[in-house]
This record gives C-alpha cells, sequence and structure tokens, in this order.
C-alpha cells in the first residue's frame, strides 16, 4: 500500500457521470485529488503546459470515457502516447461500451485498463472500489 497521495484526472463529457464518479472515489480513497475535464482536447492542452511546467503535477492515472465530441478516447490516447512527457501516465477506458472492438481498440492503442460503467449505481460502486483499490491503494506507478 502506498502513503502517496494520488491525483486522477477524470475525462468525461457527462457532467452526471463525472460528479457520482468524482463522489464514488472520495469515498475509497478519501486523500486522492480528482480533476475532472469535460473536454478531451482542453485536457490535452491542460496535461502539455503542466508537464512542460511542473511535470510533478501531472495526474498519477487517467480515467477516460471513449465516447465524447470532437475528439473521442481512442483519439485522445493516442495523442497521448505521442508525448514523451505524457505517454507513461496510466490511461483507464472508464466508458458505457462493452463492444469487442472497442475494448481491443483500447488495448492496441496502449490502455493499461477497460472498465465498462454500469447501469446502476451498486454496479459504479463495485468498479470505483475495484478501481480504488488497485490503482490508488496497491500499484507502483511511474514517478514524475
Amino acid at each position: 500500500m502506498t502513503d502517496k497521495t494520488r491525483r486522477v484526472l477524470l475525462i468525461d463529457d457527462d457532467l452526471g457521470d463525472t460528479l457520482l464518479l468524482k463522489k464514488l472515489i472520495h469515498a475509497q480513497a478519501p486523500d486522492a485529488t480528482i480533476e475532472i475535464e469535460q473536454d478531451p482536447e482542453t485536457a490535452l492542452q491542460k496535461l502539455e503546459v503542466c508537464a512542460a511546467r511542473n511535470p510533478r503535477e501531472l495526474p498519477d492515472v487517467i480515467l477516460l470515457d471513449i465516447n465524447m465530441p470532437r475528439m473521442n478516447g481512442f483519439e485522445l490516447k493516442q495523442r497521448l502516447s505521442e508525448i514523451s512527457t505524457l505517454n507513461t501516465i496510466p490511461v483507464i477506458f472508464l466508458t458505457t461500451s462493452s463492444a469487442p472492438s472497442d475494448i481491443d481498440n483500447a488495448y492496441k492503442l496502449g490502455g493499461n485498463a477497460y472498465l465498462t460503467k454500469p447501469g446502476d449505481l451498486g454496479g459504479m460502486r463495485r468498479v470505483v472500489e475495484s478501481f480504488s483499490a488497485f490503482w490508488l491503494r496497491s500499484a507502483q506507478l511511474p514517478q514524475r
């Protein structure tokens, strides 16, 4: 178990999902810092600025939805993979799609995990518990 406060960047255009996820993550990892960005292009710009100014402030893990306007999650993951200062941040796809082609694509692009958003609160709570137990408390993550 780690004593380091983990930083999570949640990129999802659904405000209801993001607020629920933030609340559920805080219930599991009260010390975690959770930032929400609803626009992938803005998220990428902010990550690039942060990497240039203070890499220690980069998120430890990114939770990324697939279906978003302007730039989808796959496109964002591809862009992150091409930037040396950002390509080691673990990206966990968290989306409503359970299509095998989406799952395959997520891993082909270097995604670290693929989680499907359940349609009910209990299911979402279980997904967040699993995510938090591994990514926020147990996993050894790259140092910046």
